[in-house]
């Protein structure tokens, strides 16, 4: 697959809510050639305007409500057309090279439905990206890999799939989930189906840790 062609394969949804222009600019840069959709829960005009005059974004919606991260994860989802999906955080940092990398091992591990890179904070010390699920271990439990591996949950701030197994097995968020555990869900689910999901140990995302925005995540 050529560079061109690996860019019009994939579309990006980032969901917005009371996010600051820099941050949601740092994302946004690194992967500015890809198409992007963006939902924003705020709906902030001023965010819009700022960001379209900055990038060029394939859709922008201002929601008149916060309807919560997995509906607008979903309301994203459902108007992408392109052959691979990318749900991406707005406080994560992936650059092009490690999108391609991603879907070429999409592309060669046919029993998985979702790939994510290994995430690093700022330092470039590791963070969680993945591991059991939370109802066998554990979530905080940082994997020190060193090759792809399998994992039964990841995180949902930077997950690729395929659009059609997308469609077609409905792996959408549950929308009963506003804000957390919904990745949890995606991936349960991917699990029972006996299907795999990898952590890409050569793909790299930086987690910047937005401002939690909620008081009790329960």
């Amino acid at each position: 697959m050529s560079v061109k062609s690996s860019f019009e394969s994939l579309t990006i949804v980032i969901v917005l809510f009371r996010e600051s222009f820099d941050l949601v600019s740092n994302t946004l840069s690194k992967i500015k050639n890809f198409k992007i959709i963006i939902i924003d829960n705020d709906g902030n005009n001023n965010l819009k305007n700022k960001i379209l005059s900055n990038f060029k974004i394939e859709q922008y919606i201002l929601n008149a409500k916060n309807i919560g991260f997995s509906a607008g994860y979903n309301q994203g989802l459902k108007l992408i057309t392109t052959k691979f999906s990318l749900v991406l955080g707005p406080d994560c940092i992936i650059l092009e090279k490690d999108i391609f990398l991603l879907i070429e091992k999409l592309a060669k591990f046919n029993n998985a439905l979702i790939v994510s890179p290994t995430s690093y904070d700022e330092k470039n010390n590791l963070t969680y990206a993945g591991g059991p699920l939370p109802e066998h271990s554990d979530k905080n439990i940082v994997l020190n890999i060193s090759g792809d591996v399998c994992v039964d949950s990841t995180l949902g701030a930077c997950m690729l799939l395929r659009t059609k197994d997308l469609k077609e097995k409905n792996l959408y968020f549950d929308e009963n989930f506003f804000l957390y555990f919904s990745d949890d869900d995606v991936c349960r689910r991917v699990r029972l189906m006996n299907k795999s999901i990898i952590q890409v140990f050569d793909a790299k995302c930086i987690h910047q840790h937005g401002n939690i925005k909620v008081k009790n995540i329960y």
